[in-house]
């Protein structure tokens, strides 16, 4: 019998943050991915809440690396915190915007479902 191949399924996020760690914008495949009630329940918010706290430090490096050492794009596998605090294992990456209004980047979120 052949075996049956199964191709991995991811959920994507893009969310706007500024160079303060703040978030900007959210969409809704933000909230599907971390539980929260509504994408503008999350302005303000700082970034580094949703992430478990052995991660945080390899965050920050590529946000400084993003804003400050221009390497946008570069892949990272840490782990995020949903609405309840429970851990899921996602890829992010950054990639700088430049704005009249201050810096800003997409940060880009996969949560693999399949």
């Amino acid at each position: 019998m052949a075996e049956i191949q199964t191709k991995s399924i991811y959920m994507t996020s893009e969310i706007l943050v500024n160079s303060d760690g703040r978030i900007l914008h959210a969409d809704k495949a933000f909230c599907d991915i971390f539980s929260c009630k509504h994408p503008d329940a999350t302005i303000n918010s700082i970034v580094l809440d949703f992430i478990a706290e052995e991660f945080r430090h390899t965050v920050v490096n590529a946000f400084i690396d993003t804003f400050y050492g221009k390497q946008e794009g570069k892949l990272y596998e840490v782990q995020m915190l949903d609405s309840a605090g429970t851990a899921l294992d996602v890829t992010i990456n950054f990639f700088p915007i430049k704005a009249s209004l201050g810096e800003k980047a997409t940060l880009l979120i996969r949560r693999k479902l399949v």
